[in-house]
């Protein structure tokens, strides 16, 4: 294939419109510029002249590629004459501004007058050639794919028995002829002239030119590929010995576009790309692209240690420090692992931090590097946390964004694939590729190849034993990074086997044969720091130095534990300010932190308890359902709604930073801080628990269900939730065009489907959904099969999205609602009925086009295309098949057919099968993984409607849904709200 030719002209259109749409934005804004006269027809001059350059060789780049792919030059004459007229509207503009500055003085404020009055004069006629830019930017994108596709059909026959070497490229052949059959109502839209007006438009164009671009990367690379620089892949290599020079160039991946010299056009790829495209914002999109939400939420939240401890550990060499850390740092001998550990909340992430923010660990580490330039990174596991905080995803997209935000430079060639797409795509876009374990890989393989003769990098990595998985594929990635890259790697853990194995050999230290001076000095200032203590050791000095003392013995090394019983001592000599009362209290508070949890939460009174009982509950459902760290107002509305189904009002900006003070006293008094309100620093304020012990002790059984039965009679946390993200939704702090919008729609419709399932609760979550507005809701694709888009306009209420997200406990409240008011009603009056919710769905499908079938083709076609793209998990799980096959089923019983020929073939399409006729199949076996038992019982279901035994079917066939439920909870979601 040649996607170089593609790409090449791409680039050449790419500069035309970034380039023109930054003209159309500058001139727009020229009512406010102060610029003088000459300046300003200068730069006039200058941009009409470099407008001339990047069309014109766009448009030779165009014809080039018209003599190679001649089946397509209508579609790229079209290309050309769209780029020649936006062309001309801009330079007639230009010139009637030239004319305007040239008959107005230089001296004075008339020239800028009469440019302020062109400027708004011409803000209409701008606008829309930035919506044309918008049009030639997707008209491009769509003349790639064709090219590609055409180069794919007329290769497929040469290619065809070339070596087994070849199949990687006859699979992305068929690839390119599906992904233009999916397209086809898209490019009809773009070769009109017309710009696509739906997300799902976007985000179908942009999901297929990435699948395209992944042909330039190879997808046999793995985390030892060597670096471009030396040498071609094993894939090429191969195809190198069967393959004549031409066809070898054409397959070369991603990683070494800026090897390949000048295409047959004479064009040069990397330097088209990096001459007119804005490198800078390129990679800046990139990096933007591997951060996700939360990625220093923990180092941000880990405390800077109390003033002068831990000053053991930099301590210099002539003071003989305990641990020889500062002698590792600084060694080129000691080419092994330093390892940190200690028990639960020894305070083992603070020092991680300390050692990473401490003005000699750069000096120490350059005498390491030498002259090699040096590079470090930090990285904090976090169990509570979301599944980014605790995966080898989120380690590598945090590592991988440090370092390439300190090699920025490298972007193009670690990240090859991405800088394509956001080169041609645009930066801004709307709909990036979520990231997949194996890309991050080779891309770090990537980088650590490239800065081999360069660089040196320092890993410091803390809470190996936070890691959500098994932790010997976690220490043997770490390892590898040390022994194959030369990377310097510090990690810190409990003492687990696992580490105590792995780690046998290294240097290490054990923080609690270590921190006794530093409990000691914290104590003793801390408690310095009250007024009531002060006074009593004034009067009694030498006691007040033996109550330290004992906290110190009583902690066993704990740094938490003293932590809060200090504090709760504090609280004792303010209010009770007698030796003997903070002694008794001293020994009423047990050793170990889980006896600690277990003591504070029966220290609370009633109202504090039934408090702190909604508080944990709100935030653990939070965490089960969407894993992530809720927002403070989020909670703070929940704990307040009395009643989930009366309408709340989402707080304003100024009305949210009056509610944190709040929030905050409420945490201190009702949890005694095991709740606790983020960093200030954070752009949105959220809760978590103290520590991960603290979360550990609160997912205890007993504890939970102690806790649960403590709470208001009634209460459910999802419901208040649920109320929760409605209003947020209809406050209109979502953009509506914004791919988070449909994001936040799946959260709600997430939280509704696991209400239990009670005609109570069901008609509590309809009237709870139903405050949407569908105006809000309804400007988006729902989904497509086999190329047909159907879209919900606003009449359709809410039920394709609760169908298409398996909520089955909304739809069949809204059923039964239906049915409720036509028995209620004159059946000759009454057009309120299920049938009339169903009306599209049984009848008349020949002639009413696939909007008439909804509901049911959303609820069997479900989460393949939406659910998969938003979260990344396994495309169906026994649990999601469950849900499924439950809310297509309930559509069956409540009268809906499949009636009607198109019905039936997209069906069909869905049930992937040919005909209705059906094979026996085996029961699923793992939680994760029964894609042809759904299918095959969708069938059985559909064919068989009211007279299937649905509960039976899944039994036989899906026999693991509970494990898969709890597999489930806590997920994986990759979506920032």
């Amino acid at each position: 294939m040649d996607p170089i030719s593609a790409l090449s002209v791409a680039s050449g259109v790419v500069a035309f419109v970034d380039f023109g749409g930054k003209i159309l934005s500058r001139y727009l804004e020229l009512r406010r510029s102060d610029e003088e006269l000459p300046a300003a027809m200068r730069l006039i001059r200058n941009d009409i002249e470099q407008l001339k350059r990047t069309s014109n060789a766009a448009l030779v780049k165009v014809k080039g590629l018209k003599s190679k792919y001649p089946t397509q030059g209508e579609s790229l004459d079209r290309l050309a004459d769209h780029c020649l007229d936006a062309r001309g509207r801009m330079d007639a503009s230009l010139e009637e501004l030239m004319g305007i500055l040239g008959r107005s003085k230089p001296e004075g404020g008339r020239s800028r007058a009469v440019v302020a009055v062109w400027s708004v004069s011409k803000e209409a006629e701008f606008e829309k050639l930035k919506q044309r830019m918008t049009t030639i930017r997707e008209e491009m994108m769509m003349n790639v794919l064709m090219c590609l596709w055409d180069e794919a059909t007329q290769s497929r026959e040469r290619m065809e028995g070339v070596g087994s070497g070849i199949k990687q490229i006859l699979d992305a052949q068929t690839f390119m002829e599906g992904a233009v059959k999916d397209l086809r109502d898209d490019f009809r839209t773009i070769a009109a002239g017309q710009p696509l007006d739906t997300q799902g438009g976007k985000a179908r164009l942009t999901e297929k030119l990435w699948n395209s671009v992944c042909l330039f990367d190879e997808k046999s690379l793995m985390p030892g590929e060597q670096s471009r620089r030396r040498g071609t892949s094993n894939l090429n290599s191969a195809l190198a010995q069967q393959m004549d020079l031409e066809s070898r160039r054409r397959i070369l991946d991603g990683a070494n576009l800026a090897e390949l010299g000048r295409d047959d056009l004479g064009l040069d790829l990397q330097s088209d790309f990096g001459t007119h495209l804005d490198d800078s914002e390129v990679c800046e999109r990139l990096l933007e692209d591997i951060k996700f939400d939360g990625m220093t939420d923990r180092q941000e939240r880990i405390p800077t240690p109390f003033p002068d401890t831990f000053s053991w550990l930099f301590a210099p060499q002539s003071a003989q420090s305990p641990t020889g850390f500062t002698r590792w740092l600084a060694s080129r001998e000691d080419e092994i692992p330093f390892w940190i550990t200690g028990k639960p909340a020894s305070g083992k992430s603070t020092l991680m931090k300390f050692i990473a923010t401490h003005p000699r660990l750069t000096g120490l580490l350059k005498e390491w590097s030498g002259d090699f330039n040096l590079l470090t990174v930090s990285i904090y596991f976090w169990g509570p946390g979301s599944m980014m905080q605790k995966s080898q995803t989120g380690l590598l997209r945090t590592m991988l964004y440090q370092l390439l935000r300190q090699r920025p430079d490298l972007c193009r060639v670690v990240v090859p694939r991405r800088y394509v797409l956001y080169s041609l795509a645009g930066a801004d876009l709307d709909f990036p590729p979520l990231w997949s374990l194996e890309e991050l890989q080779r891309c770090l393989s990537r980088f650590a190849a490239e800065v081999g003769e360069t660089d040196r990098v320092a890993l410091f990595v803390d809470g190996l034993d936070e890691y959500d998985g098994r932790c010997e594929e976690l220490v043997e990635l770490l390892k590898k990074l040390q022994a194959d890259h030369g990377f310097k790697l510090c990690v810190s853990s409990r003492p687990w086997n696992v580490f105590s194995d792995a780690f046998r050999t290294s240097p290490s230290l054990r923080m609690e044969d270590l921190t006794k001076d530093d409990l000691h000095i914290y104590i003793k200032r801390r408690l310095a720091q009250s007024y009531g203590f002060e006074e009593l050791r004034r009067i009694y000095p030498a006691k007040i130095a033996e109550l330290v003392c004992a906290i110190e013995d009583k902690a066993q090394g704990v740094f938490l534990w003293v932590v809060l019983v200090v504090e709760q001592l504090l609280q004792v000599a303010q209010d009770v300010p007698r030796l003997d009362a903070i002694w008794q209290a001293l020994d009423d508070l047990p050793e170990g932190l889980e006896a600690l949890y277990n003591a504070i939460q029966k220290s609370l009174s009633g109202t504090q308890v039934e408090t702190a009982s909604k508080l944990y509950q709100i935030v653990f459902e939070w965490k089960r359902v969407w894993n992530s760290r809720i927002e403070a107002p989020f909670l703070w509305l929940a704990v307040e709604a009395q009643d989930p189904t009366q309408p709340l009002t989402y707080p304003s900006v100024e009305e949210e930073q009056h509610i944190l003070p709040v929030l905050g006293r409420l945490l201190v008094g009702s949890t005694k801080g095991l709740l606790q309100l983020s960093s200030k620093s954070s752009q949105k304020p959220q809760v978590e628990f103290l520590h991960r012990t603290a979360y550990d002790w609160i997912r205890i059984t007993e504890n939970w269900a102690r806790i649960v039965s403590e709470g208001p009679s009634g209460f459910h946390p999802t419901l208040s939730l649920l109320a929760v993200l409605v209003c947020h939704y209809q406050s209109g702090r979502l953009n509506i065009l914004n791919r988070k919008m449909e994001a936040a729609l799946y959260r709600i419709f997430r939280f509704a489907s696991q209400v239990d399932n009670t005609t109570e609760n069901r008609a509590r979550v309809m009237t709870i959904v139903d405050y949407l507005d569908p105006i809000l809701i309804n400007h988006n694709t729902l989904f497509s099969v086999d190329g047909d888009v159907l879209s919900p306009d606003t009449s359709t209420g809410l039920e394709p999205w609760a169908a298409l997200w398996a909520c089955t406990p909304y739809l069949q409240a809204r059923l039964e609602a239906a049915e409720a008011r036509r028995l209620a009603a004159n059946r000759a009056r009454s057009r309120l009925s299920v049938s009339r919710i169903l009306h599209t769905l049984s009848s008349g499908a020949e002639g009413g086009g696939p909007e008439r079938n909804w509901l049911l083709l959303a609820a069997a076609h479900g989460e393949d295309i939406n659910y998969d793209k938003l979260s990344g998990l396994p495309a169906m799980s026994q649990w999601q098949a469950s849900r499924r096959l439950d809310s297509v089923h309930l559509l069956l019983q409540a009268g809906c057919r499949v009636d009607g020929r198109l019905l039936k073939t997209k069906m069909k399409k869905i049930c992937s099968l040919s005909r209705w006729s059906l094979q026996p199949i085996s029961k699923a076996t793992t939680p994760d993984s029964c894609e042809p038992q759904f299918r095959y019982i969708l069938s059985l279901v559909v064919a068989g409607s009211r007279s299937v035994d649905l509960e039976e079917l899944k039994r036989r066939y899906l026999p693991l849904i509970k494990e898969s439920h709890v597999a489930e909870e806590f997920p994986e979601l990759d979506l920032s709200l």
